[in-house]
């Protein structure tokens, strides 16, 4: 038997989804990074958003199958369109924002339909028929196995798209935000546990370093932290990065579509998600080289690229 036969054979739903023993925890930066990220790429109240808009192109009787995958994805239950094309974003932009990329099983069922399931990427090989997961010692009472693997044909893989720096460069960022915290240094907490206080420590330099480390490790990205002072930025520096957060955001959200359109005709499902009345990634740029130019004001770039 050659290996695409027995890749055919393997079933569905096989791969873990988690693997316990790898959790790892997030500094505040990388945290609050992730948080915002993902929370920008579509309308937080999508029933209410005026302008926002969605379209299934295509045979209107493959639109079960689309609105079954993009279910599938999510949490909570959606009931309209606009709403469950939202969700689904958001859920993917969420665990890019997590990991820089991720990896789904596509589970047919007995109608005709499909599910994605999320699997954890630790662990984890491709081959050129299969991918394997090797099971942690310590995860491996709850998922039965010590090795888990799956059919590459029925896997769908989605990363940070090239023009973001892609998979590689979003995991230095995330490696240095999760190294950054900008309240005060390991060695001056130990000592803090100890009982000594370290007067001549300066707070201020050590915060305007880290809040540099942090605005390079960014600087594709733009990300305005949440908790930004002002000391250190100019106005317009700190407006620019808005609207590049933005811009990423909205290449995030063309990308993800992109790559489920492109899944759907994998998938032969004569469907194409339209969306319309969003800001564009072309038009923020636009915004953002007109702002800059003094052509309009902030307040008419920041109008023009809201999505909410």
């Amino acid at each position: 038997m050659d290996i695409a036969m027995i890749a055919r054979r393997i079933t569905q739903g096989r791969l873990a989804t988690h693997f316990s023993s790898l959790r790892r925890e997030d500094g505040l930066a990388s945290h609050m990074f992730t948080d915002d990220v993902h929370l920008g790429v579509m309308p937080l109240r999508s029933r209410e958003a005026d302008n926002y808009r969605v379209v299934l192109a295509g045979k209107t009787e493959d639109n079960p199958k689309t609105i079954a995958l993009l279910h599938s994805v999510q949490a909570y239950e959606q009931y309209s369109l606009g709403e469950i094309v939202a969700g689904a974003v958001q859920e993917i932009a969420q665990r890019l924002a997590w990991h820089g990329r991720s990896l789904y099983e596509i589970i047919p069922d007995d109608n005709g339909q499909f599910e994605l399931q999320s699997a954890t990427l630790e662990r984890l090989i491709q081959l050129p028929w299969i991918v394997v997961q090797f099971v942690p010692r310590k995860d491996r009472e709850y998922w039965q196995r010590s090795l888990l693997v799956a059919a590459s044909q029925n896997t769908w893989r989605i990363s940070i798209p090239d023009e973001l720096g892609g998979y590689r460069a979003y995991k230095r960022i995330l490696r240095t935000l999760r190294t950054s915290d900008r309240i005060a240094p390991e060695f001056w907490r130990r000592d803090l546990e100890q009982g000594k206080v370290n007067q001549t420590f300066d707070f201020s330099d050590f915060r305007r370093t880290t809040e540099v480390s942090e605005a390079r490790a960014t600087q594709v990205w733009g990300w305005p932290r949440r908790d930004y002072g002002g000391e250190n930025w100019t106005e317009i520096a700190h407006l620019y990065r808005i609207l590049t957060f933005r811009w990423a955001q909205a290449k995030l959200r063309e990308h993800i579509v992109t790559e489920l359109n492109s899944l759907l005709r994998r998938l032969q499902i004569d469907n194409e998600i339209q969306i319309n009345g969003l800001p564009v990634s072309s038009e923020i740029a636009r915004l953002r080289a007109a702002m800059m130019d003094g052509t309009i004001s902030f307040k008419e770039a920041s109008e023009g690229s809201n999505i909410d």
